[in-house]
């Protein structure tokens, strides 16, 4: 079957779908994911408040930035997104098991939430641990006002203990991840570093290369000399590179917990290598980098993340993540194993992201999703077709070989 038959079937299908949840009633009765789970309730609470749990957590807890008190900033004026709320999930002598801060995107009943990076448990849950708090936000989130989000996408241990849970529509967050000790390292850092990593650096410091955080107008700065470096690195590598705003935004909602470097190398005008950081309650992420082809043969990168690690432990973090790296749902980033797995071997293992459906339009807006796939997927290779079609003929219209 080719793709234009899979496309007309899929299509065919959704068509028998929409009509069937259309009619069906919109609110459905909250259902527990699982039996064996231990009761819990969920409630939603104010930043503060989320701040005020987080606190009382063990500190070896780690809470991502994107689950903290003050990642609800992002959503002030994003077209994009919008914050769908932060819970608190209590066992019943009100102690706070874990938290979860939801993000929605869509409209109307194509609402979509979603935990990036959460839920953030106290303690490592059992599976009837996970399996309560899972019930307990899908029961407060089918409890709100019509419409209610027909998905909920989180992260997700023990799947085997839980019904109608699907794998997700969408990749959600890495799974695999480069993980930076520095409570106990060395000092310098770069002593734990791999000796290739080393080398790099003392290269770069040899050929003057300059790495400074940038502290005034960084928004500007930003926009004007790192963005660009940024849409040179996607073209070179085949990405695509998210929105100067959505950077603007980063540098102006956290002057505190983000930070922003530069490199310069000699005989190379302007910014040839930069790197952002953040600092979230003890634990630091390496959460964006560019670099151009000046910057990367003088060795720019491997200067500006020894910088970055070295400020991050400065401001009290015990370790840094460098983020994903490859796995089945992530293939594209096993590019960057070589560059990160230098600064240290520690990979840690993170929870595939799920799909909870919320509603009965759930496989109706897989389908359509599926289908919208299918079809840029079919457009895709006819482009590509009609280019190796225009490659093989002249202008004249006759064969390139005649």
């Amino acid at each position: 079957m080719n793709d234009k038959d899979l496309h007309v079937r899929a299509l065919s299908s959704l068509t028998a779908s929409a009509r069937d949840a259309f009619s069906a009633p919109r609110r459905p009765q909250p259902r527990p994911l699982a039996v064996r789970a231990t009761p819990f309730t969920a409630r939603r609470i104010s930043a503060e408040e989320l701040a005020e749990v987080h606190a009382g957590f063990p500190a070896e807890c780690t809470v991502p930035f994107e689950q903290g008190s003050t990642w609800s900033r992002i959503f002030e004026g994003n077209p994009f997104a919008r914050l769908g709320g932060m819970f608190v999930i209590e066992d019943q002598d009100g102690a706070a098991v874990a938290t979860c801060l939801i993000t929605e995107r869509g409209e109307g009943a194509s609402r979509q939430a979603a935990a990036d990076d959460g839920p953030v448990f106290a303690r490592e849950p059992d599976a009837a641990t996970e399996a309560g708090v899972l019930n307990a936000l899908v029961s407060a989130l089918q409890s709100e006002p019509a419409p209610i989000p027909f998905v909920l996408r989180i992260r997700i241990r023990h799947t085997e203990a839980l019904e109608g849970v699907r794998p997700s529509m969408g990749r959600g967050i890495f799974e695999r991840e480069v993980v930076v000790p520095l409570a106990d390292a060395p000092v310098p850092l770069e002593k734990a570093f791999s000796s290739s990593a080393r080398n790099t650096v003392r290269k770069a410091r040899r050929q003057g290369v300059v790495v400074r955080e940038v502290t005034e107008n960084r928004e500007d700065v930003f926009e004007r000399e790192c963005h660009p470096v940024l849409a040179q690195t996607a073209e070179r590598d085949g990405f695509g590179a998210l929105p100067v705003w959505y950077f603007r935004r980063l540098l102006s909602l956290f002057p505190e917990e983000v930070r922003l470097y530069t490199a310069e190398v000699p005989g190379y005008e302007g910014c040839a290598a930069w790197a952002m950081s953040s600092a979230h309650r003890g634990w630091g992420t390496y959460l964006h980098a560019a670099s151009t082809s000046e910057g990367q043969k003088a060795g720019a990168p491997s200067l500006l993340l020894t910088t970055l690690l070295e400020s991050l432990r400065e401001q009290g973090c015990t370790g840094a993540s460098l983020t994903g790296i490859g796995s089945p749902a992530w293939p594209e980033l096993a590019r960057l194993e070589g560059f990160k797995l230098k600064f240290s071997k520690t990979i840690v293992e993170h929870p595939s992201c799920m799909d909870i459906p919320l509603t009965k339009r759930y496989d109706t807006e897989r389908r359509l999703i599926e289908a919208r796939k299918l079809a840029r997927r079919v457009r895709s290779r006819a482009r590509q077709a009609l280019g190796d079609l225009a490659g093989k003929i002249r202008p004249d219209g006759a064969p390139r070989n005649a």
